[in-house]
């Protein structure tokens, strides 16, 4: 499938909201989709202010830079999927290893 670049953020965007385990906490997963395709992505997981929450904001924001410029979410996916932390959790179906793990779990399932 070809994506085109998302010229203008649309004033309302539907989202869905993903909470999962990762260490001893959850990480909350917020997926912005328009026209079936993802096209932003925010995350909460831990206070800020923490080197781990740095890169994930920036790894974040890159993120959302690729999938609005029309970077193909399943090369992300490919990309993200099976980075292993220091952090990780069983969950239904397998085990979440790392934030970009999650994140990549995560897009695949809004592919679906």
């Amino acid at each position: 499938m070809v994506y085109t670049p998302l010229t203008e953020r649309p004033k309302e965007v539907d989202s869905l909201t993903y909470v999962e385990p990762l260490g001893d906490e959850n990480i909350h997963v917020v997926v912005g989709v328009r026209d079936g395709r993802p096209i932003e992505v925010f995350t909460y997981y831990k206070k800020s202010g923490s080197d781990e929450v740095a890169m994930m904001e920036g790894m974040i924001r890159m993120l959302n830079t690729s999938l609005q410029a029309g970077v193909d979410p399943e090369y992300i996916i490919k990309q993200l999927r099976g980075i292993k932390g220091s952090t990780i959790s069983l969950r239904e179906g397998g085990a979440n290893l790392s934030v970009p793990d999650v994140i990549a779990k995560v897009l695949s399932e809004v592919m679906e």
